[in-house]
């Protein structure tokens, strides 16, 4: 088995805010002990650094994994979730539906902000100015699900509803996956 070269990692489950907007949600107790065994889980990886979304549920899980395996923190911006102001955050079933169509109209916007194409494009530069590997990079379930779909031949959807909170997806130098944890 080839050695992971990118460990794309989801963050921790956050404290769900109706009223918040959601860059602002926290990790929940849950999450922060899940975070902590994830990065249990990956003290085995020999990663040169983590890089992190500036959102707070993203930084937290970070800022658990960094402490705990002994790595230096850094933040960029272009690792943020994809932007859906208008996104309704209301009963889960309405919830999926809604991001059903962020992940359908790849080219559009229709909850407002950035398409999911754009959000690609954004990620996608945001892993290329950081080229040194192995590296880990802690995110958010859609832009990581659009990055990863077509390397595990998955419908990106699809990838986001299976996602956990927080999951690991290491890939080798050639983009296969080399292991899922979560």
């Amino acid at each position: 088995m080839n050695p992971a070269a990118l460990i794309l990692v989801r963050h921790a489950r956050p404290r769900i805010d109706p009223e918040a907007p959601r860059v602002e949600w926290l990790l929940t107790p849950d999450g922060m002990a899940a975070a902590t065994a994830l990065a249990d889980h990956l003290r085995m990886q020999p990663v040169t650094g983590v890089l992190s979304s500036p959102e707070p549920a993203a930084l937290a899980t970070t800022g658990l994994i960094a402490r705990r395996l002994g790595l230096t923190l850094a933040v960029d911006d272009g690792l943020s979730e994809i932007a859906v102001p208008d996104l309704p955050v209301t009963a889960a079933d309405i919830y999926r539906a809604s991001m059903q169509r962020v992940f359908a109209e790849r080219t559009s916007a229709p909850f407002g902000g950035e398409t999911a194409d754009q959000a690609l494009a954004r990620f996608s530069e945001a892993l290329r100015r950081h080229a040194e590997r192995p590296l880990m990079v802690v995110t958010h379930g859609v832009v990581m699900s659009l990055y990863l779909a077509p390397r595990l031949g998955r419908d990106p959807y699809d990838l986001w509803l299976g996602l956990k909170t927080p999951e690991a997806v290491a890939l080798d130098a050639s983009d296969r996956l080399v292991s899922r944890a979560g």
